[in-house]
């Protein structure tokens, strides 16, 4: 380029050698002669500053980061423009300046002992991994809008069908050992209590007639005294545990199905049938979100590992992604099925109107949205389609909202923070920011984000809508998971609530790609930028598809515990799963079989974390009513 008629030769890559070269020497001028109080040998201590270089940069990394990243993108996107040769070669600067950075935190591991053992030499950490991530991302998105390959490489380049197939084969792989560990799996808690009158039932012969009476009575009772969730209470009351203490150890096979089969089919519906993608495309797009909620779920022995908090809040959830379905399947269907979707939908509306009040009020903000939506486009015959699920919705959600037993409950909460109606919803609002831009945003969801981005922009090709105003779908998205927050902290003043925070996420996550999506068609019909070389090139993916498997295993390594998965493996093959599981047999064997009217017995372990947590009150409380002994007290 050419600046008051002096060639510059700018070239971005020789920037990034530059920066590699000083950040190595800053970081070994300020650990110079230090002592550390740990020592590690050389390749360990470069193997934890590989892994510190994940954890740390994922921290780091957070929403108002990336939100840098992007305004830095948009505002050199016209300088790229005009000088696309400055981003040439741009892998060689990509590759030293990664290399570079995970140098460098192993040097301070080597030097400190760690990187918190020194709070300049994290600070100088996070200041370099900054500066890395905005060359690598400028340097990234410039080099793909100057490079296109459509006309070089077919469709086919990218087989949607065959990767369709990994992605469920890498989904059933790593949900086995969280299957597996349903074997050491028992009931707790809020189980006993709920599945009394039930276990009672079977237990004296009523069968499943006997089983299904004392649900009944179950949501009678607890309807007028305790809670109005009436369709969670229902299921609650016939745990498996009732027919059988083995029949709970079918519980996260149960919930894992569960989730797949809510996030596929809701992708099925939204692309497919909204969208024209083929069904193969609706399938990959589903799997792989399945595949993050399952294993990135905030407290998984609450989603998978405990049947009535899972019930309650992963089973209401899928039913609002059904009933969204459903009612996409009526709207596209012929004239004959129409009613077969309807009913489909109605039934899911119940379920799920009368669950937890945050999937309850989720259901109703989307059906009052779509229905607003049809009367400013004018589709007025798709009103009369959401008429019987929004009326039986509706009617579910009333009926859950002002039962009896909700303010009987809410006496007995004790002293809570109170908010009110207005500083509720303002709160949502700031803690919803905090979880979107400091919690959720990591290179797991950056993968996700990265690996949808071919799909849908074969998508976006084929349609023909314009994709305006995405800034109006970000902020409504952004209300929508907001309101999620709203029941918990207007009811009780706290929003910190693992089984609370799973269905937040996973609506994080949808929304997540719902947004790409529509910004993806934005960009693509205003011609703002290329995406060919996203959308056919293999090598981008072979890369992305290496970081993240890289970052996989260093975690299962590191911190098993905060991947589903291998959290499930590692309880499995330390023992912790088999040590838990004799103490709560040995518990049950007693219950059932000692005539004893006052019971005694041993506190199971606290390991592992999976299967019950600080959430989840002990495990003997309502086990004394649901074997028919007058008391149970744990061994002092």
């Amino acid at each position: 380029m050419r600046v008051n008629g002096m060639k510059i030769n700018l070239k971005v890559y020789k920037y990034q050698f530059l920066y590699s070269v000083l950040s190595i020497i800053s970081v070994v001028l300020l650990t110079w002669g230090r002592t550390p109080e740990i020592n590690w040998n050389p390749a360990k201590a470069f193997v934890l500053g590989f892994f510190y270089f994940y954890d740390y940069t994922e921290k780091w990394m957070n929403g108002w980061i990336l939100l840098l990243a992007v305004i830095t993108i948009l505002t050199c996107r016209k300088f790229v423009d005009l000088h696309p040769s400055s981003f040439k070669n741009n892998v060689c600067g990509i590759l030293s300046s990664s290399i570079s950075i995970i140098f460098c935190f192993g040097i301070v591991v080597l030097k400190t002992g760690g990187v918190e053992a020194d709070s300049v030499s994290k600070i100088l950490l996070q200041i370099i991994s900054i500066i890395w991530l905005e060359f690598n991302l400028i340097g990234i998105t410039c080099w793909i809008s100057n490079n296109t390959y459509k006309s070089q490489f077919p469709d086919t380049v990218i087989s949607y069908r065959k990767g369709c197939i990994i992605t469920l084969i890498i989904l059933g792989i790593s949900c086995i050992p969280i299957v597996y560990a349903g074997r050491y799996v028992f009931p707790q808690a809020d189980d006993f209590s709920y599945g009394a009158y039930a276990y009672q039932a079977v237990k004296s012969g009523e069968g499943i007639s006997g089983a299904m009476y004392a649900a009944i009575k179950t949501v009678i009772n607890n309807f007028t005294t305790w809670q109005g969730t009436f369709s969670s209470i229902f299921f609650m009351a016939l745990q498996p545990g009732v027919w059988g203490t083995e029949c709970y150890h079918l519980v996260p096979l149960l919930f894992v199905s569960i989730v797949v089969l809510a996030f596929i089919l809701f992708f099925v519906a939204l692309l497919c049938k909204v969208c024209n993608a083929d069904w193969v495309e609706g399938i990959l797009v589903g799997g792989i979100a399945s595949l993050v909620a399952i294993h990135l779920t905030v407290a998984k022995a609450s989603a998978f590992f405990w049947y009535n908090g899972a019930v309650h809040y992963v089973l209401a959830f899928a039913m609002t992604l059904l009933l969204v379905s459903f009612l996409i399947f009526a709207i596209t269907a012929c004239k004959k099925n129409k009613g077969f979707f309807i009913v489909l939908a109605a039934i899911a509306g119940v379920m799920c109107g009368g669950g937890n009040l945050v999937s309850a009020l989720l259901g109703m903000i989307l059906l009052v949205g779509l229905t607003g939506s049809f009367c400013l486009f004018k589709k007025i015959q798709y009103v009369k389609i959401l008429m019987f699920p929004g009326l039986a919705l509706m009617g579910a959600f009333m009926a859950n909202v002002l039962a009896p037993g909700n303010y009987v409950r809410q006496g007995k909460s004790g002293d809570y923070i109170e908010y009110g109606a207005i500083g509720s919803i303002l709160k949502s609002f700031e803690v919803c920011l905090d979880y979107l831009f400091n919690e959720w945003m990591g290179w797991i969801w950056f993968g996700m984000i990265v690996l949808l981005i071919p799909v849908l922009t074969k998508i976006v090709r084929r349609m023909q809508f314009d994709f305006k105003l995405p800034g109006i779908v970000l902020v409504s998205s952004y209300c929508l998971l907001s309101a999620m927050f709203t029941p918990q902290i207007y009811a009780i003043g706290s929003w910190e609530i693992g089984r609370v925070l799973n269905i937040i996420y996973f609506m994080f996550l949808i929304l997540s790609i719902i947004n790409e999506f529509y910004l993806i068609g934005w960009i693509e019909k205003k011609g703002i930028c290329k995406l060919d070389a996203f959308a056919y090139s293999k090598q981008i993916y072979i890369g992305i598809l290496g970081f993240i498997s890289a970052y996989v295993l260093m975690i299962f390594v590191a911190d098993p515990n905060r991947i589903t998965g291998s959290s499930a493996a590692y309880a499995i093959l330390s023992g912790e799963a088999h040590a838990y599981a004799e103490v709560v047999e040995s518990n049950i064997d007693k219950l059932e079989n000692s005539p004893e009217e006052d019971v005694l017995l041993e506190m199971p372990p606290k390991e592992p974390e999976i299967f019950s947590s600080t959430e989840i009150a002990p495990w003997r409380e309502g086990a004394a009513q649901y074997y028919g002994k007058r008391s149970t007290r744990y061994i002092e």
